[in-house]
Parts: C-alpha cells; sequence; structure tokens
C-alpha cells in the first residue's frame, strides 16, 4: 500500500528539516542522508505503506 501521511508524520518531518536546514543550504537541497534519516524516524507508520528515502523527498 502507498504511504499515508498523518498529522504527527508530517510533524516529524517538519521538524527534522528544521533541525538540519543548514546542511541543506541556501537552495534547502537535501542530501540521501537526511532523507534516510527521515525514513529512518518514520519507520514504524500508523497506517499505510512504508516512508522511504525516496517517498519522503517526493
Amino acid at each position: 500500500p502507498p504511504a499515508s501521511w498523518t498529522d504527527a508524520d508530517v510533524d516529524v518531518l517538519l521538524d527534522l528539516a528544521i533541525a538540519h536546514k543548514v546542511s541543506a543550504g541556501e537552495g534547502m537541497n537535501f542530501k540521501a542522508t537526511f532523507w534516510n534519516t527521515a525514513s529512518a524516524a518514520l519507520s514504524n507508520p500508523a497506517r499505510g505503506g512504508p516512508k522511504t528515502a525516496r517517498v519522503c523527498k517526493e
């Protein structure tokens, strides 16, 4: 099944983006390591499929 995003999931992703914004640079282009970190933080979905690094980035 496709990933399903709860409000809590979005909050986690936004908190991570804020915490790691320096690593994204001025263009806010996060590297693969950030997306892997996000995927790991969201590895236990409440519903839907897994939130892989690719899914988090898209």
